[in-house]
């Protein structure tokens, strides 16, 4: 997953993403970038924004996250439940089954088909 990703995926649980990125000496750089975000978005630095994350941090992350992601009978992954039929998956299962791309456009968009 891209920083990009990430940051838009879990906008507002960004403590984790902080919280996480101090506790390991190798993910530091996450943490700094994180408190750079701004600077970094407004001068679309692309070395930092397309950088792929360690995929152990993401899955930490994703695991602690209390995003909740809906998978109708169609195969639309959406970020609300929309039928009594839609099974729920957390951020983390979205994550393993369908990728960054699907998290990131069923939250921008309300839905996406996986």
């Amino acid at each position: 997953m891209k920083f990009w990703q990430l940051l838009s995926i879990m906008r507002g649980e960004l403590n984790i993403l902080r919280e996480l990125a101090s506790k390991q000496a190798q993910w530091k750089y996450i943490l700094e970038w994180i408190s750079d975000e701004d600077r970094i978005l407004r001068s679309q630095d692309r070395a930092k924004l397309d950088h792929i994350l360690p995929l152990e941090y993401v899955r930490a992350a994703l695991k602690r996250s209390n995003l909740a992601f809906y998978l109708s009978k169609g195969h639309i992954l959406r970020s609300r439940r929309q039928s009594y039929f839609d099974k729920k998956l957390s951020a983390l299962e979205a994550f393993d089954r369908f990728g960054a791309n699907a998290l990131e456009e069923a939250l921008e968009y309300g839905s996406t088909t996986v």
